[in-house]
């Protein structure tokens, strides 16, 4: 069985080691960035990825620039953008105000 590769992006260093964790533990290979810039160097670089998890506020490239790049690649690349932070929904909207929303209040 081929495991899917799973990119995890957020700056708070044990968030990303965490969530790595539990998604290896599934059986997923990960690859954990704490800056967006370098997610996406690795993923151009490679471009082998299934899924990219990444959280809205980064500082620097943010994660509406990762979804953008992820959409513009030649195969493009599904993308979950959350947020630890703010209103529910905000991160949809900030990205898309067609994004599916998938929040508490959703």
């Amino acid at each position: 069985m081929i495991k899917k590769k799973v990119m995890v992006i957020d700056d708070d260093e044990k968030a990303v080691v965490d969530i790595a964790s539990m998604l290896e533990k599934e059986g997923y290979t990960t690859a954990a960035f704490t800056s967006a810039s370098a997610a996406l160097q690795t993923l151009e670089a490679v471009g082998d990825v299934d899924l990219i998890l990444t959280d809205i506020h980064i500082p620097g490239l943010d994660g509406t620039q990762v979804l953008k790049y992820a959409l513009e690649m030649k195969r493009p690349v599904p993308v979950i953008v959350f947020t630890g932070y703010g209103e529910p929904g905000q991160a949809t909207s900030s990205v898309s105000p067609s994004a599916e929303k998938n929040s508490p209040s959703g």
